[in-house]
């Protein structure tokens, strides 16, 4: 971010070479729940990319 505070990321792949298409998601909630792995791994494996990141200043994203 421009301020220099850092959000927090997870980023799933999915097997194989791509292009893959990209399933983004910004939210508030913690998305290092085992319920929001799983479902994130089951996407990925399905053939889509997911990238998931956390608000700034929610879960272990820095920043007010």
């Amino acid at each position: 971010m421009r301020d220099e505070l850092k959000l927090s990321a997870w980023l799933y792949f999915p097997p194989g070479a791509g292009p893959w298409p990209v399933l983004f998601e910004q939210r508030y909630a913690d998305i290092r729940g085992e319920g929001t792995r799983k479902a994130a791994a089951r996407l990925a494996a399905a053939g889509y990319v997911v990238a998931m990141v956390n608000y700034r200043g929610t879960s272990p994203s820095e920043g007010p």
